[in-house]
């Protein structure tokens, strides 16, 4: 029918538009809405597999010779405009059948299971709601877009990048952007930075998961101290107060024993302390460094006069 649709007049197509409309009103209010979710989610599963289908292609390309490392700044920035209107739910299931639909195309997956895999998914969609309920805060746009570049294969990305491309840097408007979002104060900005401070702290411990187990192989009980050493360290960052880059600077001495360490009792530099080192190079307070974004002349004012507004305390913070 949509195929039909498309191939149609503007004469056709409008009239069709029209039959389907009255067609949709005759119905009981019990009908229409599991009608409506149905086409929610068809164009939802169209969207998944033309990004699958692009990514199919753009990891079929030739891959380019490998260029030297580069000294230019490439700095990426996490905006919240339109603001997300999906649940993070329904944004990880598509997610997931956008990831099958590549495996089948590059026969990287066996199709029939990886179809039945698409299903199952489908019909968790059709079980969960598709859109919020409650107009989000400030911090729930943080918490959804930081959990997005936070994904393994995003952060990861990003810290290869940095390695092999250029200086690669992250920031936020989130939490700073309050000539775009009257309801950002110092409180706001503080509350976003923990979100991403959150997210740091659970990669860390992943990161940290692994190289126990690396450790263990060893039975060092020199190591495995350091490395509880620098967990409880990482553990008193979980709140951000007074005194928070101290605390930063700390872990990352007891890193740098860690680091110097392991290579003396393997001989080479472990790949998840390279990592952990990668982190700290992008992320040196362990967050995503905030953009605070106002009209020039409300920020010089708010300086110059010293007044007491949300700008000059987000400023001062």
């Amino acid at each position: 029918l949509m195929a039909d649709y498309r191939r149609d007049s503007a004469e056709l197509k409008g009239q069709t538009l029209t039959k389907t409309f009255d067609l949709i009103q005759r119905q009981k209010p019990e009908y229409r809405e599991p009608l409506f979710l149905s086409f929610t989610l068809m164009l939802e599963v169209i969207n998944a597999c033309e990004a699958g289908y692009r990514t199919y292609r753009l990891q079929s390309r030739d891959r380019a010779p490998r260029q030297q490392r580069q000294e230019n700044t490439i700095v990426y920035v996490l905006t919240a405009h339109p603001t997300e209107a999906r649940t993070s739910q329904n944004i990880e299931i598509f997610r997931r059948i956008q990831s099958l639909v590549v495996r089948i195309l590059d026969k990287s997956g066996e199709e029939d299971y990886m179809c039945s895999i698409i299903k199952h998914n489908l019909k968790l969609a059709w079980l969960l709601p598709i859109t919020l309920h409650e107009k989000p805060k400030v911090t729930d746009e943080a918490s959804h877009i930081f959990s997005i570049v936070m994904r393994s294969d995003i952060f990861d990305t990003l810290l290869r990048s940095d390695r092999d491309i250029g200086n690669v840097r992250l920031r936020t408007w989130v939490g700073g952007d309050k000539d775009g979002h009257p309801g950002v104060d110092e409180k706001v900005m503080a509350q976003c930075l923990q979100v991403s401070r959150g997210h740091f702290i659970e990669t860390l411990q992943r990161v940290l998961k692994a190289l126990k187990e690396d450790i263990n192989f060893l039975k060092n009980e020199d190591l495995n101290r350091t490395v509880s050493k620098f967990l409880l360290e990482l553990k008193s960052l979980a709140k951000i107060g007074p005194g928070d880059f101290d605390r930063v600077l700390q872990l990352k001495a007891v890193f740098q024993s860690l680091d110097g360490a392991y290579l003396s009792v393997v001989g080479e530099r472990s790949p998840r302390l390279r990592k952990i080192e990668s982190i700290f190079r992008l992320f040196p307070a362990l967050v995503i460094p905030i953009e605070i974004r106002e009209d020039s002349e409300i920020v010089q004012q708010a300086l110059v006069e010293k007044q007491k507004t949300a700008i000059y305390r987000m400023l001062v913070k």
